[in-house]
């Protein structure tokens, strides 16, 4: 009685392992481009940090039925207070159909418009107060050509 009970305990075991498993929940870390980009196309569970400019990303990767779901999370923001305050710590999603993964790399250009959430939307409005202050800056020369 005993022996069978040993025995389902560890077939328990090793099912849960098997479901945390494939839910992502053992995740392996990358720490290189390339590890990131082979994970990404064949959708491993992973998790990778970029270093970019002084910004820190992190991405985690999971397989979740039919989709590959990239969360990715500004970690650190390397510039002014407004920066920082904007961008750091934010998080966004994104599901990208498994079909689709071989158009897809690491660059996150490529796979943008499957995201959603807080940082993609402080990354554009970001992109927008910058562009706003070119067009400000430059609004003499602008309303000149006009004239002409």
């Amino acid at each position: 009685m005993e022996k069978k009970r040993l025995l389902d305990l560890f077939l328990i075991i090793v099912v849960l392992l098997i479901v945390f498993g494939f839910f992502g929940v053992f995740k392996k870390t990358c720490d290189n481009e390339e590890c990131f980009r082979n994970g990404i196309e064949k959708c491993k569970n992973l998790v990778y940090f970029e270093n970019k400019d002084g910004n820190l990303l992190k991405y985690s990767v999971s397989n979740l039925f039919g989709y590959c779901v990239i969360d990715i999370k500004m970690e650190r923001v390397r510039g002014g207070r407004e920066v920082v305050d904007l961008l750091e710590g934010k998080e966004m999603k994104c599901k990208i159909p498994k079909k689709e993964l071989s158009e897809i790399n690491s660059n996150m250009e490529t796979y943008i418009g499957y995201c959603n959430g807080v940082l993609k939307e402080k990354m554009y409005e970001f992109v927008l107060k910058k562009m706003y202050g070119v067009v400000i800056g430059n609004i003499n020369d602008i309303l000149d050509e006009i004239k002409v």
